[in-house]
């Protein structure tokens, strides 16, 4: 995908696959150089959950600072298991191991989706008016812990029974 917005960015007579660009090898070197300048920028960026941290911690007082522990703890969990899943997606790729870097990148997409659940699990909480202590440092393990827990199943499941854990066009079988 970066690829495709890469080619079109250096050069426009890129194909909609992104596999083949039209031109010389320089703008073919080109557009990969931009390519994984994104790709750096990317993996380089703050961790998903360092932001919240800090905005939990001025919004929270003195009183719920046992909360904050949790809730800072889960969300540096998150950061760590966020950048082991880039880190490792990217070796493999590297090794031209594509399976293994599909199922990686689908770990990272699941960590990166967990803001949404998380606003998902709070907003059910708050609909409910159920406003205990506990229930937000819980939803910050359970928003990634969850989904990564279910995506860790149906991958199991699929290589155990024999039948590839993920289609060749990045979906479920």
């Amino acid at each position: 995908m970066l690829l495709v917005a890469a080619a079109a960015a250096v050069a426009p007579r890129a194909t909609p696959a992104g596999a083949a660009v039209s031109g010389d090898a320089a703008t073919l070197t080109r557009v990969m150089r931009v390519e994984h300048a994104l790709r750096a920028a990317y993996a380089l960026a703050p961790p998903p959950g360092a932001p919240r941290v800090a905005a939990l911690a001025t919004r929270f007082g003195a009183h719920e600072a046992a909360h904050l522990g949790a809730l800072a703890s889960g969300l540096s969990a998150l950061a760590v298991a966020t950048a082991g899943s880039v880190a490792l997606g990217w070796r493999a790729a590297v090794q031209r191991k594509f399976e293994t870097h599909r199922r990686w990148m689908w770990r990272c997409f699941l960590l990166l989706c967990s803001a949404v659940v998380l606003r998902i699990i709070g907003g059910v909480a708050t609909v409910a008016d159920y406003g205990a202590d506990w229930v937000y440092p819980l939803a910050t393990w359970a928003s990634w812990l969850v989904p990564l827990g279910i995506f860790e199943l149906i991958c199991a499941s699929k290589r155990r029974f024999g039948r590839p854990a993920v289609l060749d066009e990045g979906h479920f079988a």
